[in-house]
């Protein structure tokens, strides 16, 4: 799902709870042209990113990291945001996917998933300059 900034308040509304669990990421993966970390898939060569459809890159494109907590669903944890675009560089509004989750235990192994795809963002936008 898609929306502005992503909160607890979004996550509730778009998930059950046999949905949220098919969500939690295992780790980065690749293909011969992708990364693809939950949701979203980061092309190898160009500056674009998939998720159900294909889209450029901005220069403040990047994964963060979220805790959640979720008591009506039974789920807690750290989620992988992906932050396509801010509002001032578009004039549209900010533009975030919810990529999937990990436990809070877990959330070391998200932050050094987050921080490769980050790093890999970086060369896709550093050569489109």
């Amino acid at each position: 799902m898609k929306r502005g900034a992503i909160d607890d308040a979004y996550l509730r509304e778009g998930f059950t709870k046999s949905n949220f669990d098919l969500l939690q990421i295992k780790g980065v993966e690749e293909s011969e042209t992708e990364w693809i970390l939950g949701r979203i898939h980061v092309d190898k060569r160009d500056p674009s990113f998939r998720w159900g459809y294909g889209a450029g890159l901005s220069k403040t494109s990047r994964f963060r990291l979220q805790s959640f907590q979720l008591d009506d669903i039974g789920r807690a944890g750290v989620a992988a945001i992906f932050h396509q675009f801010d509002e001032e560089e578009h004039g549209k509004p900010t533009a975030e996917y919810f990529a999937g989750w990990v436990s809070p235990d877990e959330e070391p192994k998200l932050a050094e998933w987050v921080s490769f795809m980050n790093a890999e963002i970086g060369k896709r936008l550093a050569g489109a300059t």
